[in-house]
């Protein structure tokens, strides 16, 4: 296991430091080999063997799409062919951008918290590299904000707490891969703010759960109030990190196009009535009931809803004005 983790890491940084199109292909095959052991594990859960082959297609398309235009570029008949475009849809289902995203659903639905982790986390970094090379950012920048708000609309429907952050790390990927068509600065910032919060509510879920979490919230155990941060963080309710992201985030955007800018704050706020769904509903949930949705309460919801989504507005339009 420790091999496949050494070879996963080299491989991420081979992307980085390679600069020719062929040898960033190769390094991602790589990459894309070293995460199927991981996956699967030495149990050979049918589940989770039903993941690795979904994802080991998806990235094997996305890396072939990747590699036409370095073939076809030596092929003067393919000369008027849009190579670039098709490029650009092979990072899009490597990311799992819309509309090649449910891949990820189907893929977390069977892994375990810190496998998930892999996927959601470690494995976006090579692809968003590749769109910093990219010549069509204007098909990827639409496509990346259509993502943020579609995955943000699909959170609202989710009972599963995993298929929540499945569709939460599509939202913040659309988040991520616009950020890397305008800004190389803001993606950075915003990436490392998301990961690391993703980290944190993950590898917590992973070595607790989430009913036993919430089960000791009487106690003021520090677990749930790590967890409450971290979802607050998600929401992008100031001063956590998460907002301090997306309002730096906001600055290059509001300066390229405001359609842009309201449909990042539309996610921004569905996002926020997700998890405050999640959190109240799983708050109010005894130990050993079937759903973790027992005990939701509407009104509290909408009124918690209706003031994370003004006081985002306020502090961010406060923050892009000093800026």
């Amino acid at each position: 296991m420790p091999l496949y983790w050494f070879v996963l890491v080299t491989s991420i940084i081979g992307v980085f430091m390679s600069s020719s199109w062929f040898i960033v292909w190769v390094w991602l095959e790589i990459n894309m080999v070293s995460v199927i052991p991981l996956i699967v594990g030495t149990g050979f859960d049918m589940g989770e063997v039903t993941s690795a082959v979904t994802y080991f297609l998806v990235q094997a398309i996305g890396s072939f799409l990747i590699l036409i235009p370095g073939i076809m570029a030596k092929l003067t008949t393919f000369a008027m062919m849009p190579t670039e475009a098709i490029a650009s849809v092979g990072i899009m289902a490597k990311l799992g951008l819309a509309p090649v995203h449910l891949w990820v659903i189907l893929v977390a639905e069977n892994l375990i918290w810190w496998k998930l982790m892999v996927i959601l986390v470690i494995q976006k970094l090579a692809p968003v590299y590749l769109i910093f090379s990219a010549n069509n950012l204007l098909i990827l920048g639409w496509f990346s904000t259509a993502t943020a708000v579609l995955g943000a609309v699909a959170v609202l429907n989710q009972p599963k707490i995993k298929s929540l952050f499945a569709y939460s790390s599509i939202s913040n990927t659309g988040w991520i891969a616009l950020g890397a068509t305008l800004s190389l600065a803001s993606t950075v910032v915003f990436m490392v703010a998301y990961f690391l919060v993703s980290i944190v509510v993950i590898m917590l879920l992973n070595l607790v759960g989430l009913p036993r979490v919430f089960a000791s919230a009487t106690q003021q155990d520090w677990a749930v109030w790590l967890l409450w941060g971290g979802f607050m963080s998600f929401m992008g309710l100031p001063p956590l990190a998460g907002f301090a992201a997306k309002a730096v985030f906001m600055v290059p955007t509001v300066s390229h196009s405001v359609l842009f800018v309201t449909a990042l704050w539309l996610s921004v706020v569905l996002s926020a009535a997700a998890y405050l769904t999640t959190s109240l509903g799983a708050l109010f949930m005894t130990v050993g009931t079937a759903s973790w949705m027992h005990g939701f309460r509407p009104t509290l919801v909408l009124v918690g809803l209706l003031v994370v989504a003004f006081t985002c507005v306020v502090w961010g339009g406060w923050l892009l004005f000093l800026f």
